[in-house]
């Protein structure tokens, strides 16, 4: 089980429909927005439940091709689109 504030590594493995990255942390899945899949990152966890956790990018370990920067100066704000990155 992970814990708010706790920092984990991991490879993103998939995307969810709302744009979340999804890492496999020993087979429990957090969601991590602003990431993309193959992409190894560092990441804080800031939010846990039974079934899930969601965290947010410390580091990238390893960025991927795929990975580009929002072309919107406000895309991290707003939240009205969820994978320009």
């Amino acid at each position: 089980m992970l814990n708010k504030n706790e920092i984990i590594k991991g490879t993103i493995v998939d995307i969810t429909n709302e744009g979340y990255g999804v890492l496999k942390y020993d087979g429990f899945p957090v969601f991590v927005p602003y990431t993309v899949i193959n992409e190894e990152v560092e990441i804080k966890i800031i939010k846990t439940t039974k079934s899930y956790a969601v965290g947010r990018v410390e580091k990238v370990l390893k960025d991927v091709d795929t990975h580009i920067e929002a072309k919107c100066p406000v895309y991290k704000k707003c939240g009205g689109c969820s994978l320009q990155h």
